[in-house]
């Protein structure tokens, strides 16, 4: 799927449509595939489509999809930086997953803000952050 197409499938706001391509995505991104066709750029279509999708639902599918994305993919020329300049205006349901994808980019500058969630009120919150500084700091040694 080409990120046009995602972006189409966001405006025209059938909801149904929308979890569907996420899930055909998410597919795509949880396999060992690593050539998969347009990535960098689905991958920056998902992060611009995770701050202003509205319906929770489906923002939660994207972040999803991004995680799936981190964990099996390779997202080194991804960035990232709007994920952390979004990061306090995000929905307490997506924290945990925005902080498990920043864990996977194993960079150091990331620390630090996610170093601000190991006291989160949120369990979820508060583990993903710990095992976060924890896979950057060991892929670090």
């Amino acid at each position: 799927m080409e990120a046009n197409n995602l972006r189409n499938i966001f405006i025209k706001g059938v909801k149904k449509e929308k979890i569907n391509s996420l899930e055909y995505i998410k597919d795509q991104f949880d396999s060992f595939n690593k050539n998969i066709e347009y990535f960098d750029e689905l991958m920056n279509a998902l992060l611009e489509l995770s701050f202003i999708e509205t319906d929770s639902e489906v923002k939660i599918e994207i972040f999803e999809v991004l995680l799936k994305a981190a964990v099996f993919q390779d997202i080194d020329n991804i960035n990232f930086d709007k994920l952390i300049e979004n990061l306090e205006n995000t929905h307490e349901e997506c924290l945990s997953r925005c902080i498990d994808i920043l864990s996977f980019t194993h960079k150091v500058n990331y620390l630090p803000i996610i170093e601000r969630y190991l006291k989160h009120p949120n369990l979820y919150v508060r583990e993903s952050a710990v095992m976060a500084v924890r896979e950057i700091t060991e892929f670090e040694s």
